[in-house]
């Protein structure tokens, strides 16, 4: 009887080593480089839970692209394009429901600053690859400042990101 419980054991031990796999991060992990942006030519990393998320854009099917970079500014991104069918140019146009985001505040609190696409807006979201759940893709688009239409500062950059419901 020795030698079975042994055997179980020894085969127990082998069938646990052999089938741990390495799991993928969460979505909303520390992802470095999943969303990168250059602002006004400074390069951050908004690799604070970035996320695409499904959902609707005055009920229509959309895919929204977010993160935060934190340092002593707290920097967020938001990205939002419309009837997503595929890789292919989502224009930023004023017309369509494509849009940019982008607002920083100081991360010990006190007054942010926001920018976003607008009637006049400028820009686009190309979509390389978007399939298993998977976007990839750039953009680059004119965000105007809150409060200020003269104040204009331009944003591209890439994102690489799991799709969640």
């Amino acid at each position: 009887m020795k030698i079975s419980y042994s055997i179980i054991i020894t085969l127990f031990i082998s069938l646990s080593l052999f089938s741990c796999k390495e799991e993928e991060p969460e979505q909303f992990d520390n992802i470095p480089g999943a969303l990168v942006a250059s602002i006004e030519g400074v390069t951050y990393d908004f690799s604070d839970h970035p996320r695409a998320t499904i959902g609707t854009a005055n009920d229509i099917p959309a895919v929204f692209i977010s993160g935060t970079a934190l340092s002593d500014y707290i920097r967020e991104l938001n990205l939002t394009i419309v009837n997503l069918d595929g890789p292919g140019t989502y224009l930023i146009d004023g017309i369509s429901l494509n849009s940019g985001y982008y607002q920083y505040y100081p991360a010990e609190g006190g007054a942010g600053t926001s920018y976003g696409t607008g009637p006049s807006a400028k820009g686009e979201i190309i979509v390389s690859s978007y399939h298993d759940n998977k976007i990839t893709g750039t953009f680059r688009f004119d965000a105007v400042k809150n409060g200020e239409p003269e104040t204009i500062i331009e944003i591209s950059g890439s994102f690489d990101l799991n799709v969640s419901e």
